[in-house]
């Protein structure tokens, strides 16, 4: 579309364009909505993360019964808790911001290497520290996804940002 004296692109500069000049309002209303549902998952993650913390460190004997090792990591298990109350505070606190995700991440990252060294352990307690294993892995794909999409929307606010106010 040319408008006498005024240069319009007919393409938009980003392919997010927050601005309303090229995107349709479905396509705001699903963005919208995307954004609320990471925020949302974000949350989930922190109080997950206290929830699961509190519970290692009150019922740390229990755990190191049920996954067949010795009751001298009962500590471990409570300082693993203790972390993981930290960082499940931090999602909480910032649940806008991808870092406390990453740190979360990192501390499963030890959790998991904790757990497979418990797979040396007895054979029939194999199985019950394989599903730990599986289930911390999995907790940290969802806290790597909610990070990546925090990260994308907080690029795409800086390029908005940048798109408003050209050079």
């Amino acid at each position: 579309m040319k408008i006498p004296g005024i240069l319009v692109p007919e393409t938009p500069p980003f392919p997010f364009n927050d601005i309303g000049l090229h995107d349709t309002i479905e396509a705001q209303a699903n963005r919208v909505t995307e954004k609320a549902q990471t925020q949302t998952l974000s949350t989930g993650l922190g109080i997950f993360g206290v929830a699961l913390g509190a519970f290692q460190i009150f019922s740390a004997a229990s755990i190191a019964r049920f996954l067949g090792i010795d009751q001298t990591y009962r500590h471990a298990i409570r300082l693993s808790g203790a972390r993981q109350i930290a960082s499940g505070l931090g999602v909480l606190a910032e649940y806008r911001s991808p870092t406390p995700l990453w740190a979360q991440v990192g501390g499963q990252a030890l959790d998991m290497a904790g757990l497979s060294l418990a797979l040396k352990g007895r054979p029939a307690r194999r199985s019950r520290v394989g599903f730990a294993l599986a289930a911390v892995a999995g907790v940290a794909l969802l806290d790597m996804i909610c990070a990546r999409n925090l990260e994308r929307e907080q690029l795409e606010a800086k390029l908005q940002r940048v798109a408003r106010f050209p050079i």
